[in-house]
């Protein structure tokens, strides 16, 4: 056989064995020339970008062949124009590169470009689509796995820190009832003196408000006995008046008798010298007149003592009807004092009577306050019970929180790594 042909056929066989073998490989793989141009691309192209499978690729482009692969997934011009450029910039650098490229349907294709100095490159396409949803759920799952560490942990510790919390208030709550305890036993002895504290003072408002209606019945029968004085001093000063009358008439009588002891004088004095002139004959009758002049110098030295007293007595009553005005508006004064007292006493006796009537609501609500006060020291003793009970309650829940803490982090330790 001539050599020529033989090489043919060793290449032909090459190539089918070639074939072959790229028809049974997983990955897809194309090989490109220098001038990117599709040498061979195994069968599993086909199938990975949804071509037909008897289309044939050797010999188109890379451009054309990326068109088709566009076309086939549904690619716009601008996507494909961009990965072209890019599959352009790996040739040019001359080195090795790996991309994952995500499709819509949620296919992952890793690609690997191989470059061939001088002879183009070979790109080979792996469907790692189950290894990075493996990846992606492992990833999901350890962020759920810390997010479950944290949320166990941070709930655990946080219903750790909030039983301690309650266990401190329920102490602080206990020292409080118990404080209120001791307030509310001081409250009751305060209600209690309260208590009998009114109940005095409504015995003393009730003798008060005896007193005081003593007080007006004395006063009412001194402002009876002031108005009868004051009576008995105004008929006074009416039997004064006509003594003064009186007294002014015996002035006029005594006028009218020193007149007549004057015209007597003047009588005696002419008898007297008729009888001097009539000498022996007439000296009985100068003894008459001498008589009667006599008389009347008397009577005028009465007259004139009388009329002095009644002046004096006048002067007297006069004094003794302005005493009698004195005492007049002196018990004037007295009954409209006394008037005002007794009013004022009445309406203190009747707020008397009011202030006993608050007295006793008082003692009765003060009794009623004492009765409250023995419930509520029953309520905060049954309270302080109930508050030490949760406090045990809330001891346990902080030894049990404690346990869940060390189970889940033996649990993360053995399960979650």
């Amino acid at each position: 056989m001539h050599p020529h042909g033989m090489v043919a056929m060793l290449m032909d066989e090459y190539n089918a064995a070639l074939r072959l073998a790229l028809r049974h490989m997983t990955r897809g793989v194309i090989v490109l020339s220098a001038e990117n141009r599709v040498l061979l691309a195994n069968d599993r192209i086909h199938s990975l970008f949804g071509l037909d499978a008897g289309l044939p690729l050797e010999g188109i482009s890379l451009h054309g062949l990326l068109t088709l692969i566009g076309d086939a997934v549904g690619w716009p011009a601008e996507r494909v124009a961009r990965i072209h450029a890019n599959h352009e910039q790996w040739q040019a650098i001359g080195e090795s590169h790996t991309v994952d490229h995500r499709y819509d349907d949620g296919t992952t294709l890793r690609i690997h470009y191989h470059p061939q100095p001088d002879r183009g490159a070979v790109l080979t396409y792996e469907d790692v689509t189950a290894e990075v949803r493996l990846a992606e759920l492992l990833a999901a799952h350890d962020t759920k796995a810390d997010h479950f560490r944290s949320d166990i942990l941070d709930s655990t510790m946080a219903i750790a820190g909030t039983a301690g919390g309650m266990r401190a208030l329920c102490d602080e709550a206990d020292e409080a009832a118990l404080a209120t305890t001791a307030c509310v036993a001081r409250l009751a002895v305060s209600s209690e003196d309260s208590r009998v504290a009114m109940e005095d003072a409504s015995h003393t408002a009730g003798r008060m408000s005896t007193v005081m209606a003593g007080i007006v019945e004395d006063l009412r029968d001194a402002a009876a006995m002031t108005a009868t004085a004051l009576a008995e001093t105004r008929h006074s000063q009416t039997v004064f008046d006509a003594l003064v009358r009186h007294a002014d008439g015996i002035v006029s009588v005594l006028d009218s008798i020193r007149s007549l002891a004057s015209q007597s004088r003047l009588l005696a004095l002419n008898a007297a010298i008729e009888a001097a002139r009539a000498g022996d004959a007439g000296r009985g009758f100068g003894v008459v007149a001498q008589e009667v002049k006599s008389l009347s110098d008397q009577t005028a030295f009465a007259a004139s003592s009388i009329a002095e007293t009644i002046t004096d007595v006048r002067r007297a009553v006069a004094e003794v009807i302005d005493a009698s005005s004195a005492v007049e508006a002196r018990l004037d004064t007295i009954n409209a004092r006394t008037a005002a007292i007794r009013t004022t006493v009445t309406v203190q006796q009747t707020r008397a009577g009011s202030v006993v009537e608050v007295i006793d609501r008082t003692a009765t609500l003060a009794e009623t306050i004492r009765s409250n006060v023995e419930t509520l020291e029953h309520h905060v003793i049954h309270l302080t019970e109930t508050m030490g009970q949760a406090r045990s309650g809330f001891i346990d829940v902080e030894m049990q929180t404690s346990n869940l803490i060390d189970s889940s982090r033996r649990f993360m330790a053995a399960h979650l790594g």
